[in-house]
């Protein structure tokens, strides 16, 4: 699983990364084996409702939110080597490792009411991302924020285009057959009860785990996916 982590890099990157990690960990060798990519970019951001250009005191033309977050995709591509397609990302995938099993979208929806922190925090990337591209083209990047920010009228939410992808890796055809002997070797084994730490959410700003041992072929329900971290 990794979340808001797939548009980090230039799709062939990230395959080679997954495959490096697939070898490694011998994921290769198993069957059914999931890889998860929640809320990966999808390349466009909006504030709604939008505003068209301005000007400041200064006679300094301040950027529609159009052209600033155009401006702002460039600069996450262009000085940050970010991949704003998922369709590249599934074509790679694709290609070499992976079937994909779905594809589904997870937009942010960020109302500066509901949730102030984020918003601001948005507000903050925006402007140290972005400020240099709007800079470079002669726009007001701090009117721009400045603006976007102002209570007249209330704040603008803020959305965000993200997708959910999920793929099935490829089995190594040259494991299949010891595959199968060790699914065999796992369906005999008398003992199917395993260790496992759940999280649970207290309270606000608490989060715990609790020790459980379950049974493999009694506690895992049919709409229930149990996960196996080797790295975080």
């Amino acid at each position: 699983i990794g979340c808001c982590f797939a548009d980090l890099m230039k799709s062939n990157v990230l395959v080679n990364s997954i495959q490096n990690f697939i070898a490694k960990h011998h994921f290769n060798k198993k069957k059914n084996t999931l890889l998860y990519f929640p809320i990966t970019f999808a390349g466009t951001t909006q504030l709604f409702p939008p505003k068209p250009f301005g000007m400041n005191n200064k006679k300094k033309i301040i950027p529609s939110d159009t052209i600033a977050f155009r401006l702002y995709s460039k600069a996450l591509e262009d000085d940050y080597g970010h991949n704003l397609d998922p369709t590249k990302i599934i074509e790679s995938f694709v290609s070499e490792v992976a079937t994909l099993v779905h594809k589904s979208n997870s937009n942010w929806i960020i109302d500066s009411k509901t949730n102030p922190y984020f918003y601001n925090t948005m507000f903050y990337f925006f402007g140290t991302v972005g400020a240099s591209k709007l800079l470079k083209s002669s726009w007001d990047s701090i009117g721009w924020i400045h603006r976007s920010k102002k209570t007249t009228g209330g704040h603008p939410q803020i959305i965000v285009s993200n997708a959910d992808l999920l793929f099935r890796l490829n089995n190594n055809k040259d494991n299949t057959e010891g595959e199968n002997n060790n699914n065999d070797e796992q369906q005999n084994s008398s003992s199917n009860i395993i260790k496992m730490e759940e999280i649970q959410f207290t309270a606000p700003y608490q989060v715990g785990t609790v020790s459980k041992n379950i049974d493999l072929n009694q506690d895992i329900g049919p709409d229930q996916v149990l996960i196996e971290s080797v790295s975080s």
